[in-house]
């Protein structure tokens, strides 16, 4: 009984007063929950004809989101669940995590906006109209959520769609990027209208990219100026929590004291940066906030029971979390492994691909010596991504050293694998049995194995 909509098929009176379409728009809006906040669970829902607000923590930890969608109108019931954190499968992963209040916001608008659209005679009679709401429901909650918080008044809804628009064409030949900063604070007295106006113009889509070039955009969604990106203050300090992929570095920056940052890249990804950060994703057809702090976290847990120094710990994780999304949103696909022991190396990684072997090949050899370091948290970012996009595997010790690259995994101990499974994904499974591992397809899709299985509260 985890769906809304299971509780009200075993209730006649409440799937009469939805009708079919109302219970679908319910189903998928329900959904909304664990689809824009992966990173939680909801507990099976219940129904009653308690009405409370549409999202109240738990208690004073706020390590719990109740949540009410309220039918009462329509139905004389509401139907109640709880969200809170996933946890690892193993480690300390089992300890309680708070919440934060983009999370809280998310829940309350999913929950408000569900039960106001039900609420609705004139639409859950109208099929059409409850379909396309059903169809738009997540990038709306994302739109209004981002739009309040950050004191917009231009409509993201329309730029999102705009963004989308962006995605299928190409200029000259090339899948077409943009960047832009949304500024609060700043103001333009032009009359012209971002997106709607420039985007008329097929010569303006692609004038900035996100990475070199910005448009910076006013709350009310005027042009006031274009910016080089390239030339941010450098001097600006990000917190160790400040996650993105390496080559959005500087929309990042410029994302922080109530600006926000949009790119489109060329994979027809949508990332959305505030204070300093990616934080809300939309690829493959679907919206996603990322919490980042808990993803960390959640990894540092299964490191730990990996026996990972206490002091390393946290280096280590954030390093590999930054390398998966910097792989990520290259597209580039790659494996990433911490070993739990290094004495047992040699019975994953092929004789002759790790680090000073004897049997390694001259030309290896002579780019093991040209590496600038060997610890995770030294190496440039844009080294370590093109190292981990070359066949086969990264390697680290616990301590974050790096043992191998492009190393063929061949593990003694394979664990349950799939004969469907693609081969990454086999190396994957069996690394896991020896250390936390990280893999990336080529569509940027990030999951985390260990012990032999994918963690769900790690898939990005």
């Amino acid at each position: 009984m985890g769906r809304a909509a299971e509780v009200l098929r075993a209730n006649s009176t409440l799937r009469a007063a939805l009708g079919s379409g109302g219970l679908e728009y319910l189903e998928a809006a329900a959904g909304a929950f664990g689809r824009l906040l992966p990173h939680t669970v909801i507990s099976p829902w219940t129904e009653n004809t308690q009405r409370e607000n549409p999202a109240r923590w738990d208690s004073q930890a706020r390590r719990g989101i109740n949540v009410c969608i309220d039918l009462t109108a329509a139905t004389g019931r509401a139907l109640h669940a709880r969200v809170a954190r996933r946890t690892a499968p193993s480690g300390v992963g089992n300890v309680a995590r708070t919440l934060d209040m983009r999370e809280f916001d998310i829940c309350t608008r999913v929950a408000s906006k569900t039960a106001s659209t039900l609420s609705s005679e004139q639409i859950r009679g109208a099929p059409d109209v409850i379909a396309a709401l059903r169809a738009r429901f997540d990038e709306e909650v994302v739109a209004d959520h981002l739009q309040e918080r950050q004191g917009l008044t231009l409509d993201l809804r329309e730029l999102f769609e705009a963004m989308r628009t962006l995605a299928g064409e190409t200029y000259e030949n090339r899948s077409i990027s943009l960047g832009c900063i949304l500024d609060p604070y700043d103001e333009s007295a032009s009359s012209v209208k971002f997106p709607e106006d420039f985007f008329r113009l097929k010569k303006y889509k692609a004038l900035t990219d996100g990475f070199r070039t910005a448009y910076v955009i006013s709350s009310a969604g005027r042009l006031v100026r274009l910016i080089d990106l390239q030339r941010t203050d450098p001097d600006v300090e990000l917190t160790g929590q400040s996650m993105f992929p390496e080559w959005a570095e500087n929309i990042a920056r410029l994302s922080r004291n109530g600006r926000c940052g949009v790119c489109l890249t060329r994979a027809g990804d949508f990332l959305v940066f505030v204070d300093g950060a990616l934080r809300f994703v939309y690829r493959f057809g679907r919206w996603r906030y990322l919490n980042n702090a808990h993803i960390v976290d959640l990894l540092r847990n299964l490191a730990r029971v990996q026996r990972v120094a206490p002091a390393r710990v946290g280096v280590v994780t954030k390093s590999v979390y930054r390398t998966a999304l910097d792989v990520s949103f290259r597209r580039s696909g790659g494996l990433l492994v911490v070993l739990r022991a290094r004495a047992r190396l040699r019975e994953l990684v092929r004789e002759g691909d790790c680090i000073d072997d004897d049997s390694r090949p001259e030309i290896d050899r002579a780019l093991d010596g040209a590496l600038p370091s060997r610890a995770i948290q030294a190496i440039p970012r844009r080294i370590l991504a093109e190292l981990a996009g070359l066949d086969g595997a990264l390697v680290f010790a616990n301590s974050g050293q790096l043992l191998a690259y492009s190393a063929i995994l061949r593990p003694k101990r394979q664990g349950q694998i799939a004969r469907t499974e693609g081969s990454r994904t086999k190396a994957a499974i069996g690394a896991s049995l020896y250390g936390l591992v990280v893999k990336i397809s080529a569509d940027g899709g990030i999951e985390v194995f260990s012990e032999g299985r994918a963690t769900p509260a790690l898939s990005i």
